[in-house]
């Protein structure tokens, strides 16, 4: 289904290749090609992640991948139930098991490097008002749950252990307000390209550098 739509509305000849982490990935030559659902992003968002990652392979990054335009010059392909972008990178297994905290200052210190305004994507300085408001929904659910019989040992451990862990994150959020007070910020505390969630897994093999997977933050956060 989707190599035809890769036909009909990029005029791209490509071959079904292995997936690229979560989606089904395309072969071109020396290129790999995959689509993204963007059913519930902003235009404007869009648009940011695709100055993004072209900022990120201008400076130098082989591994990024960067959006392809159909035939009309339009970013995102519209079908009567979905919204797609079709992105690309090198066809090349990226291996990095070894040195990944120098790969990934390297990574930052390119994302540091951006001069354009980024506003979409940013949570610089929202992660007090962030932590807040998740440690507010979470003390909601165990007020509702701390009086009745818990349904199941997740919920007896949630019960249990909630006050302590709201105590922690309390605490992180009054040394981040400290912080922000006391200290200087640096040159390495400007922001740069991070991931929503790094892990172990996110430059597994055969996988490339997602413009989805980013936001703009403090570098700190990966």
């Amino acid at each position: 289904m989707q190599g035809n739509l890769l036909k009909k509305y990029y005029g791209i000849d490509a071959n079904e290749a292995e997936p690229t982490g979560r989606y089904q990935s395309f072969k071109k030559g020396n290129e790999k090609l995959f689509f993204v659902p963007v059913d519930n992003i902003e235009e404007e968002e869009l648009l940011e992640l695709e100055q993004l990652a072209n900022h990120m392979k201008n400076s130098g990054d082989r591994y990024v991948s960067t959006f392809i335009h159909t035939k009309d010059n339009h970013r995102v392909l519209n079908l009567e139930n979905k919204k797609l972008c079709l992105l690309t990178s090198q066809n090349s297994q990226f291996r990095t098991f070894s040195r990944i905290g120098r790969k990934l200052a390297k990574f930052h210190f390119r994302g540091r490097t951006i001069s354009f305004s980024v506003k979409k994507t940013s949570r610089i300085g929202q992660w007090k008002s962030l932590w807040e408001k998740r440690l507010d929904q979470m003390e909601r659910v165990w007020n509702s749950m701390v009086f009745q019989q818990p349904e199941n040992e997740f919920d007896r451990m949630f019960v249990e252990s909630f006050s302590y862990y709201m105590a922690i994150g309390e605490n992180a959020i009054q040394y981040l307000v400290d912080t922000e007070i006391d200290d200087e910020p640096k040159a390495i505390d400007s922001g740069t390209i991070c991931h929503t969630r790094f892990t172990a897994k996110t430059w597994g093999k055969n996988t490339v550098r997602n413009p989805f997977d980013w936001v703009f933050d403090h570098c700190s956060r990966d």
